[in-house]
């Protein structure tokens, strides 16, 4: 009788085992679709991750995981409205996921930013859809951030939101435990400089961007900002170094041109600067800070005519400009 026993009690446990690591064993589990879309995702294909997901949510609508991936797919490829759609589904399937949280507050946050509003609607109206909606994101955020501070994503989205708001306190807290959780995040340093400088701290944006140029040296925009900070204070070698490694990763950049243009000029050599202003020049014949540069330039080197041409030109964009503007109607 207990040698009996004993073998039922062994035989119970066996499948009280084999019951749990088959329910702990979620890849088996998953759907070859959603794995297929998850592994796409990983990799940036998004056009290919789209469509893996879109069969896994038809397998399965109620799958918070698949509405979820679905939807960070569509964001990835602007379709906003349809991203919003599918995220939240995952939140209401499952309302506790930070991840979840944090990728539709990010979408609210990317739609309430752009600029093409449903036709017919009031500027008051667009304005106060904009703000609720904007709300709504930053408050997703916020509670992604409560309910998992090592989403570091969630923080640098927030801490941004913040910065819009003109909220700096706030943004710095987010932030800093970025940078103090994972120092080497992409571009949290740079991040910092840029509210360094809001918050007229030129000396920290400095080191920050410092930072993130140890880290990431092939950061172009980061060595623009550097270099045209340390400009401001009078390092113009120490600029040029930064200039001219950022023009190795970016040579298109307009900004780049025009800031190498003003650091040539206070060294002193007007032929490069020349050059470097005419580079920006021909990457951006709209801007008008280039072509009053590039005056000034000429009448430097003594070549009056082209200085005149260049400011002739300079006059007729800006009154262009001027007359293709509307400022808002009033409500």
């Amino acid at each position: 009788m207990r040698n009996s026993t004993g073998k039922w009690f062994m035989r119970r446990i066996f499948f009280l085992l084999w019951t749990v690591c088959l329910c702990n064993a979620p890849a088996a589990a998953e759907s070859p679709h959603y794995l297929e879309a998850r592994n796409r995702y990983e990799n940036k294909e998004y056009l290919l991750a789209m469509l893996a997901a879109e069969k896994a949510v038809r397998e399965d609508g109620e799958n918070a995981g698949h509405r979820h991936l679905y939807g960070a797919v569509l964001a990835e490829l602007k379709q906003f409205s349809d991203a919003e759609a599918h995220l939240r589904k995952a939140v209401a399937l499952d309302g506790q996921n930070a991840e979840y949280l944090y990728q539709l507050g990010r979408v609210l946050l990317e739609q309430s930013h752009q600029s093409v509003i449903r036709r017919g609607m009031s500027a008051g109206v667009r304005m106060s859809r904009s703000e609720a909606v904007n709300a709504e994101g930053l408050a997703l955020l916020e509670r992604a951030v409560e309910r998992d501070g090592g989403l570091l994503a969630a923080r640098v989205r927030l801490g941004r939101a913040y910065t819009d708001q003109n909220r700096f306190v706030e943004t710095l807290e987010q932030f800093q435990a970025v940078a103090e959780s994972d120092r080497r995040y992409p571009e949290i340093h740079s991040y910092l400089a840029v509210l360094h400088l809001k918050m007229g701290r030129v000396i920290q944006a400095i080191r920050a961007l410092q930072t993130e140029v140890e880290f990431y040296p092939d950061n172009a925009m980061a060595r623009l900002d550097l270099g045209d900070l340390l400009l401001q204070l009078a390092q113009p070698r120490v600029a040029l170094r930064h200039l001219l490694a950022a023009e190795q990763k970016s040579p298109e950049t307009p900004d780049l041109h025009y800031a190498l243009a003003k650091t040539y000029r206070a060294l002193d050599q007007p032929g490069k600067a020349l050059a470097s202003a005419r580079k920006c020049v021909d990457l951006a014949p709209e801007a008008l800070a280039p072509r009053y540069l590039l005056a000034q330039l000429h009448r430097r080197t003594g070549q009056s005519d082209l200085a005149r041409r260049e400011l002739a030109t300079a006059e007729r964009l800006r009154n262009r400009q001027s007359a293709t503007y509307r400022p808002p109607k009033a409500d």
